[in-house]
């Protein structure tokens, strides 16, 4: 069941509440966005391969070229696209840390 905000036009709807009132409104009311009645959206957590190539300092090509070659993040293809969760990439980050080893001086 999808809601969205008691008027037809949304964003009349924001001037008016805050006009009148002065509070901010919930954050399923804002800008026409709709949701589930059981929660957000099934891929909310998820990023398109733009923004998470954005999210990695990596170019487009980057992140498709490591994509064909097997190595960087899990990805998931929905249709045509290709979607990163954010934890994933947080995941692979962090996985990829690398810690500095001081060697030992010469006896």
């Amino acid at each position: 069941m999808r809601t969205t905000c008691p008027t037809s036009t949304p964003r009349q709807y924001i001037e008016d509440r805050t006009k009148y009132t002065g509070e901010a409104l919930p954050p399923e009311c804002g800008a026409g966005t709709s949701h589930t009645a059981r929660g957000p959206p099934l891929l909310a957590d998820y990023l398109p391969e733009r923004q998470a190539a954005d999210e990695l300092l990596q170019k487009l090509r980057t992140l498709r070229l490591w994509r064909s070659q097997g190595i960087g993040p899990a990805w998931v293809k929905v249709g045509r696209r290709v979607l990163y969760s954010r934890s994933t990439l947080l995941n692979w980050v962090a996985s990829n840390e690398v810690k500095p080893v001081r060697s030992k001086p010469a006896t």
